[in-house]
């Protein structure tokens, strides 16, 4: 009798563990998944955090037992996830120092000046927090409107902006602006602006601003952060509301970088692209949009990189991406009560 309840423990842990190694490896396949084929991968990103903690802990409570051998499974399944746990928290290099010719990128969404017009914040402290070593080369704006504008000329010597109609994207640059353009993305605030932009030792570099798709989850998330968690009807038709738009807007982004790879494609320039993506480090969208490109924060920065100061905890939404042309010197996010995002500040160095 002792025996076959051993028997059946031992095939019960077993099952456990295959159950656990499937799942996990089924957490890992988000970012290979287009959204816009695999409309079920949005879920499979949610497996992910709850896989690496559910690992984390079977492998810390084996080792506290002594039971080593089936520590194993656990240890290689975090382990196989480097590739995804590496563009969460980065193993960066320390930043280095900028040169007179390099490049100071800013992106912020500016969430429509709304946070620089309340009277408890000093609309003058981020403009002196950015201008820290010298003023920004470019500085890209997203939910830019007339009165981010008029922030911008208060306290920067930018000029007028590259700005396409009553589009809520922009770009100030301090050097002159040989092109520009404009990919519509169908809505007034997600869409792409372009500059190409001529450096003072005479090279051009082209620079993209992009805001994809929004996830439309902030009113819904509000709720839910303010509201007791109740397992009600209510709550869980919430939380299905919030994956069903982002599923639609995950899909709606992949089409949306699918037109700007087809214009970047078209450079005759060295490439960045920099601004608000909508969407997370271990995402479809994320990794495609790496390919042949680096991560400022992933070369230079420190922490978990958070740029989203809403509702939604920890996310790292907005980037600054440039192609193999440069080199990333230094990367900081700029953390204030400024917007609903903290501006990012990236230093790059064009290769000769």
């Amino acid at each position: 009798m002792r025996k076959r309840r051993k028997n059946k423990k031992q095939r019960t842990r077993l099952f456990f563990l295959f159950f656990l190694g499937f799942v996990t490896v089924l957490s890992y396949m988000g970012p290979l998944l287009n959204p816009d084929v695999f409309t079920f991968s949005v879920f499979i990103l949610l497996l992910y955090p709850l896989m690496l903690f559910v690992n984390l802990v079977v492998f810390a409570f084996f080792i506290i037992k002594g039971s080593y051998l089936k520590a194993l499974l656990p240890f290689v399944l975090i382990v196989a996830g480097w590739p995804i746990h590496s563009k969460i928290i980065p193993f960066s290099s320390p930043n280095l120092v900028a040169s007179e010719g390099d490049i100071k990128v800013v992106s912020f969404n500016a969430f429509y000046g709304h946070h620089l017009a309340k009277d408890n914040v000093d609309e003058s402290l981020l403009p002196k927090l950015l201008k820290e070593s010298k003023t920004p080369n470019i500085l890209v704006l997203q939910e830019h409107t007339p009165t981010v504008h008029q922030w911008v000329q208060q306290y920067f010597d930018y000029g007028q902006p590259i700005k396409s109609g009553e589009y809520r994207t922009a770009i100030y640059s301090k050097h002159p602006v040989s092109d520009w353009g404009f990919i519509p993305f169908g809505n007034l605030d997600n869409n792409c602006l372009w500059a190409d932009i001529r450096l003072p030792e005479g090279k051009t570099i082209r620079i993209y601003n992009i805001h994809l798709q929004t996830n439309g989850i902030t009113h819904l998330s509000a709720e839910i952060m303010q509201e007791k968690v109740e397992l009600t009807e209510s709550y869980f038709r919430r939380v299905y509301n919030i994956l069903l738009n982002y599923r639609v807007a995950s899909a709606k982004r992949v089409e949306q970088l699918n037109q700007l790879f087809e214009h970047v494609e078209s450079s005759p320039y060295p490439v960045i692209i920099a601004g608000d993506i909508n969407d997370v480090p271990i995402s479809y969208v994320y990794r495609k949009l790496s390919i042949g490109r680096s991560d400022s924060f992933l070369q230079r920065g420190r922490g978990l990189g958070t740029t989203y100061a809403g509702n939604i905890p920890f996310l790292r939404i907005d980037v600054i991406k440039p192609d193999q042309h440069f080199r990333v010197l230094s990367h900081k996010v700029i953390k204030g009560d400024f917007s609903d995002h903290y501006p990012i500040v990236a230093v790059l160095r064009l290769n000769e």
